[in-house]
């Protein structure tokens, strides 16, 4: 198979964003540069506290400085520039975002009450305050408030909990609500619950849902896993099994060959700056692409499975975040949830990989039997009866799109190369063997 190969003008203009980005990331070199776009102290304490580098695209580093967060952007330099006449990164302190319009109306509780009062999908509702606070920033994408507010007359006044979501495109915004509400209304088997969605701002591109009460799902590589653990694991699964027993009537399609050819695409651009890393990525890719993908029923799949996905609360079990639904293999999922098992184990506890691949076992063990158990139990086990057989290649495919995320985060970690070899390892070994 053949790897696609950059042309030599992009892969010149690749090394001199790569070379700019590697400055951005250097906090002692962009400490003067960040104290002065937000005229704070010389002694404030300055961190990346996120970066994202695809070569041949914009990147992206969010900091943090003092109290305060910047991000900034390092663009493509034009094939024509030598680069001493162009920016070498662009700074706009928070919430200051052209990608994400509505942010700064999230951010403000006066506009933010408006929005909720007009946005109200059961009809307008009066909102006499709000507070929120920033849990998640993705520049230029996504971001992600917890929000108090008084709603209703000063007479009957209720305080509730919310979760505001501001989105870079209006229309994405949109499908989260059509979306949210199709899945709420066909009331989820047990242990499965899902946030309804309550409000919506399509000007601004905000939503709001429902705050649902729990604990995030924990899974600890560094002891053996408990009777708790186990339990808490399976319900997790069985709530999979029943998302994936619902349906919404727009579903996007997740074409597995499509992703791989964007990994391809995207693994040339690290081979670009980096020959190493990026001829290993290329290398899985291929390999990936060579592997037969046999047709299967497509079902509702989450798109971003792991632990911190899944809000335990007694016997319920909630799935956050469904902003990456699509129709693919119900395998994208479980393999997903699996590979973040091993993932962590790459990251931070190598020698812990056992617990991890049992941990794996135990989830998908629990799904495949709540899939086939539930309701529609023949099509069902029909549909699930091969999972083992494609499982591996599932999880290969979310370490190889763990390993891309981890070289645009840190080009210089040795994380990348350490998850295509557990990639490498999974497909040598089928399910979990040594």
């Amino acid at each position: 198979m053949t790897s696609p190969t950059l042309a030599p003008t992009a892969v010149g203009t690749n090394r001199r964003q790569y070379d700019r980005f590697l400055g951005a990331v250097d906090v002692d070199l962009m400490r003067a540069r960040l104290l002065a776009v937000t005229a704070l102290g010389r002694g404030s304490d300055i961190a990346v506290v996120d970066a994202k580098l695809e070569p041949g695209r914009t990147a992206v580093v969010l900091y943090r400085v003092g109290h305060r967060l910047v991000h900034g952007t390092v663009p493509v330099p034009e094939p024509e520039h030598t680069g001493m006449d162009e920016p070498d990164i662009i700074l706009s302190p928070y919430p200051d975002d052209p990608g994400l319009p509505g942010l700064s109306c999230a951010e403000s509780p006066e506009c933010l009450a408006r929005s909720m009062g007009r946005g109200y999908l059961d009809g307008p509702v009066p909102v006499t305050r709000v507070e929120s606070r920033l849990l998640r920033y993705r520049p230029g994408r996504r971001a992600t408030f917890a929000v108090r507010a008084r709603l209703g007359d000063p007479v009957g006044e209720d305080t509730c909990r919310l979760v505001a979501k501001v989105y870079h495109d209006p229309a994405k915004a949109a499908a989260v609500v059509g979306e949210g509400r199709e899945l709420a209304a066909q009331s989820p088997a047990a242990p499965l619950v899902l946030a309804r969605v309550l409000a919506h701002d399509p000007e601004r591109a905000i939503v709001l849902q429902e705050h649902l009460p729990g604990r995030i799902l924990t899974l600890d590589l560094d002891a053996a896993p408990t009777t708790q653990v186990m339990a808490e694991l399976e319900s997790a699964a069985c709530a999979l099994a029943a998302f994936h027993g619902l349906s919404v009537s727009s579903g996007r399609h997740r074409p597995l060959e499509r992703e791989l050819r964007r990994f391809e695409t995207r693994a040339a651009g690290v081979r670009s700056v980096d020959a190493h890393t990026g001829a290993a990525l290329l290398d899985l890719a291929d390999r990936l692409l060579g592997l037969p993908r046999p047709d299967r029923t497509t079902s509702l799949v989450h798109g971003d499975c792991k632990p911190a996905q899944f809000l335990l609360d007694g016997s319920q079990v909630a799935l956050l975040d469904l902003d990456h639904c699509g129709l693919a293999d119900p395998a994208y999922d479980v393999g997903n949830f699996v590979a973040s098992l091993r993932q962590q184990a790459v990251h931070h506890a190598p020698d812990r990989l056992d617990i991890a691949l049992r941990l794996g076992r135990t989830f998908v063990g629990a799904y495949v039997a709540a899939s086939a158990s539930g309701g529609a139990a023949a099509r069902q086990a029909a549909a699930y009866t091969h999972l083992h057989e494609r499982l591996e290649t599932f999880v290969a495919v979310s370490l190889m799109r763990k390993a891309l995320r981890a070289f645009a985060r840190d080009p210089h970690s040795p994380v990348p190369l350490r998850l295509v070899a557990e990639a490498h390892r999974g497909l040598d070994h089928p399910e979990g063997e040594s």
